[in-house]
């Protein structure tokens, strides 16, 4: 015997996670009745349930950065930007920037400044962009564990 859910879900979010099952070959009846399995196999959420890194007291969703970044990196001879630092953390407070690395296009003439002034325009919060390249290897580490992906040309 089957039975039928329905859970509302943000349009953007549906569409995302359809796409990803469409390249797996996965329908989201399939995904939505494995996830049921586990959960049953699990006794509890099959991942680990917690309050988003993401600083939701400075305004500022996760989406919302990402948008901002998207919407100004699709534009520029840009092939990543991650986010790092204070809104990485969970750690910003009302005199924390935005702290991006950017990988652009080889040989390209890329301006970080004006990247920076433009998601910032967006987001009405300083933002700072650095290249990859004029990160030491040493400070690269030191960000790893809490960096998170913004962009990444498709």
């Amino acid at each position: 015997m089957y039975t039928t859910v329905s859970a509302r879900l943000d349009a953007r979010l549906k569409e995302e996670a359809e796409a990803v099952l469409s390249a797996l070959g996965i329908s989201h009846s399939a995904a939505i009745a494995a996830l049921y399995s586990q959960i049953v196999f699990q006794q509890g959420l099959p991942f680990d349930v917690r309050i988003p890194r993401k600083n939701a007291r400075m305004g500022l969703s996760y989406w919302e950065l990402r948008d901002a970044v998207r919407g100004v990196a699709e534009s520029c001879e840009v092939r990543a930007v991650w986010l790092y630092g204070p809104y990485a953390t969970g750690a910003a407070d009302a005199g924390s920037s935005i702290d991006l690395r950017i990988d652009a296009e080889e040989g390209s003439d890329f301006d970080t400044e004006s990247f920076a002034r433009a998601v910032e325009h967006l987001l009405g919060v300083p933002v700072r962009a650095s290249l990859t390249p004029n990160l030491s290897r040493k400070f690269l580490n030191a960000i790893k564990e809490t960096e998170e992906i913004l962009y990444e040309r498709g």
